[in-house]
């Protein structure tokens, strides 16, 4: 029920199971403590949960990771930083949930230089084993900042094939930063991993007319029109 009300940002429903979970004596599950500071953080009220949060005496990973990612997703990254060094040092050890929140929140943030050392923390840690997902926000920070070759060296040094959405970051941080060479890298692969995707033959038009090369754009353009694919067309509820 909880994780219902969460996902669907039911903050009146949600306040009325916390007091029933008050009631019954559940006040003290990790678990259900967690799903509250989840239902208050999606509706909304970041204070609430935090509110939640500060009133548990002992706290798992659990319940740290879900304030993490509750100020994270509102935005919060000192609040975030700092919780990150709170826990361990109350003896609680980031897992593979914390590291991607602390990856996000810098990706979000434009924070660089912390999403290193966030990562570099994740690589020397030897419990925690960082996936694909883990990269693919390190990737996504650094083509946001402009660090294209950064970005592109992390892909083919990494443990893992790129995925789309990594492709697709950095071929729309080339866009931006007018970086036609990888530009034309990521678009290519992104048309052998989703032909049908006309977006990815815009960006690529885009990055060259950024640019002033305008007549690889209108190539690009053309390529769309001959391959078949189809760019999404805007919608309107009116």
């Amino acid at each position: 029920m909880l994780s219902t009300c969460a996902n669907l940002a039911l903050i009146i429903e949600g306040t009325q199971l916390h007091a029933v979970n008050v009631k019954c004596g559940f006040h003290g599950n990790f678990f259900v403590v967690s799903s509250l500071v989840d239902v208050y953080a999606r509706s909304g009220q970041i204070e609430e949960a935090y509110a939640v949060f500060s009133d548990m005496e002992h706290r798992n990973v659990v319940l740290w990771n879900a304030m993490i990612a509750s100020f994270a997703r509102h935005g919060h990254s000192w609040e975030v930083m700092i919780l990150f060094e709170k826990m361990q040092q109350v003896g609680i050890f980031p897992n593979e949930v914390t590291y991607l929140s602390m990856l996000s929140v810098c990706s979000h943030a434009g924070l660089v230089e912390e999403a290193r050392r966030y990562f570099s923390l994740l690589i020397s840690d030897h419990i925690v084993e960082p996936n694909v997902l883990h990269y693919s926000c390190l990737v996504d920070v650094l083509g946001r900042c402009g660090k294209i070759d950064e970005a592109w060296e992390l892909m083919l040094q990494m443990p893992f094939e790129p995925t789309i959405s990594m492709w697709g970051s950095l071929l729309g941080s080339c866009r931006k930063y007018r970086h036609t060479r990888l530009a034309r890298i990521a678009a290519e692969e992104l048309f052998k991993l989703e032909p049908e995707n006309g977006g990815n033959h815009i960006l690529l038009s885009d990055a060259y007319a950024a640019s002033g090369n305008w007549e690889n754009a209108v190539l690009a353009r053309k390529y769309l029109k001959d391959s078949g694919a189809m760019k999404d067309m805007g919608r309107s509820w009116v």
